[in-house]
């Protein structure tokens, strides 16, 4: 298989080549935004504060804040947990 750099001229474009992969390998159709999505909340596990304005940048956004106001929220499944971890990893 030959790859071939090619400009996404818009969001249409990179739906459309996420649907085609998706079809040709039988799996049902999960859209881009889900892997950004998936990926930056991860990203926000592993990264230190500092980082954020470079990954918002990577990510198109003006500032660091665009990106915690978009994807800075624990989802409401996880919040518990997280706060009952906080005090042990922070000594406490």
């Amino acid at each position: 298989m030959v790859l071939e750099k090619k400009k996404i001229k818009s969001q249409s474009t990179i739906r459309g080549i996420f649907a085609k992969a998706f079809e040709n390998n039988g799996l049902a159709y999960i859209n881009p935004h889900s892997f950004r999505h998936s990926f930056v909340r991860k990203a926000l596990t592993l990264t230190k504060p500092i980082y954020i304005p470079l990954l918002s940048q990577n990510l198109g956004h003006k500032t660091g804040e665009t990106l915690l106001d978009a994807y800075g929220t624990a989802p409401e499944h996880q919040r518990g947990r997280i706060l009952k971890g906080f005090g042990e990893e922070n000594g406490g």
